[in-house]
């Protein structure tokens, strides 16, 4: 895939040296319409990229705290985990 993106972009860049040499806006929009699908492919890769670790493919979960709650648990720790919390 990553051949196929680079020599599209490399095609792309020649085609369009040409509509503008020649002033053809219906190639220049043309190269436009390839360069969107050239952007699609290559957030395809990037996405495989940063997800193709060995326990990428396995469901995770997420759960974001406010910081209030984060700074009980600093503070005094959280009871259910039995972490955390300032020693007397």
């Amino acid at each position: 895939m990553l051949d196929e993106l680079l020599s599209g972009l490399s095609d792309a860049d020649e085609l369009l040296a040409m509509a503008v040499e020649e002033d053809d806006p219906a190639t220049v929009a043309e190269v436009e319409n390839d360069i969107g699908g050239f952007r699609g492919k290559l957030e395809a890769l990037e996405f495989r990229r940063m997800f193709s670790g060995e326990l990428d493919a396995n469901n995770a979960y997420l759960d974001i705290w406010d910081c209030k709650t984060v700074t009980a648990w600093v503070l005094l720790g959280d009871p259910s985990l039995q972490l955390g919390g300032i020693s007397s």
